[in-house]
């Protein structure tokens, strides 16, 4: 990854970073504790992206049922955005994915959520289906995208 930005492998240790990123990025964050278990369990995996000191910058995962993987949260710092940590971090998911016999992902993303929209795009994503008032804090709509990787 460019711009002094690296993906790491994702260890427990770095739930605090997470779970800061979480509470930065996400109206509803996920707590410590499920930022802990998550990073534990063998039913998600993730894509940690740092800086040159080693600190968290972003991450993402998903989490899978058999051949489908479903695309939990990717977050990124906000001085941190723009950088193509966030592309860099799909990218990583989608070829752990392939790697794991994922034959395709789905996602859910706010219907404003332009960027995050584009960005999936680019990657291959499409809109098949809207969540009226999915999401709360604000309300809106979640767009459901799906993505064949294999």
């Amino acid at each position: 990854m460019n711009n002094g930005y690296k993906l790491i492998s994702p260890e427990k240790s770095h739930a605090g970073e997470i779970s800061q990123i979480e509470i930065e990025c996400f109206s509803v964050p996920w707590s410590y504790e499920v930022v802990s278990n998550v990073l534990s369990s063998k039913e998600y995996v993730f894509a940690v992206a740092a800086d040159a000191e080693g600190n968290i910058v972003g991450y993402g995962s998903y989490n899978a049922v058999l051949d489908e993987g479903n695309i939990n949260n990717i977050a990124v710092r906000a001085n941190c955005r723009r950088k193509g940590i966030a592309d860099a971090i799909l990218g990583e998911l989608m070829n752990k994915a392939k790697a794991g016999g994922i034959a395709s992902l789905y996602l859910e993303v706010r219907k404003n959520n332009l960027a995050a929209a584009a960005l999936y795009e680019k990657h291959g994503f499409e809109q098949i289906a809207v969540r009226k008032r999915y999401y709360t804090e604000p309300r809106d709509d979640a767009v459901i995208m799906k993505c064949e990787i294999l």
